[in-house]
């Protein structure tokens, strides 16, 4: 192994400590995002009732706004999904191929994604965790829920979407 990645057998060890360290946050973020998933799918389920809702489903601008939300939300788990997608497939085929350039360009690959990845991340938590905080177990309405989506729910997600926007190309992985 010291061989194949050019460093010194004493090296091994900061080696797979390196990795290691890298792979944890790598994961911990896999986590963040598994985790709030079940949320956001919540999330759309709730903004899918309320167009059945004849109080809401009338509200033009209300129904823009759901619509506006569901693609934003769309676009960045996508997004996501890709970009931990792509880290494990090049996590898998460091291994096949060790050596300290792979090692390396993989380092740096999750490095100028590690930002994009926590903010964009933090951002869906938030929200996701305010909405089940105000509706879970039936509590509200769907013309509170509707309010709610429009004053809260809506707020900065522009701010996200540039934020993963501003993340290296998936090809650059």
């Amino acid at each position: 192994m010291a061989k194949q990645l050019s460093i010194h057998l004493y090296e091994i060890p900061n080696f797979l400590e390196e990795y290691a360290d890298v792979y944890l946050a790598l994961s911990y973020y896999k986590k963040c995002f598994d985790d709030a998933m079940p949320k956001i799918d919540i999330f759309y389920d709730a903004m899918k009732s309320l167009r059945k809702v004849p109080q809401c489903a009338g509200d033009r601008n209300l129904m823009s706004i759901c619509e506006e939300i569901t693609d934003g939300l769309q676009h960045l788990t996508v997004s996501l999904a890709g970009r931990f997608d792509n880290f494990e497939r090049r996590s898998n085929t460091l291994w096949e191929n060790a050596d300290a350039k792979s090692f390396g360009t993989f380092r740096k690959a999750i490095g100028s994604h590690h930002t994009t990845l926590g903010a964009v991340l933090c951002g869906l938590s938030v929200k996701m965790n305010i909405w089940e905080k105000q509706f879970s177990n039936d509590r509200g309405g769907p013309v509170k829920q509707g309010d709610f989506i429009r004053s809260h729910m809506r707020d900065g997600l522009d701010t996200l979407a540039n934020i993963d926007k501003s993340a290296p190309p998936l090809s650059s992985l």
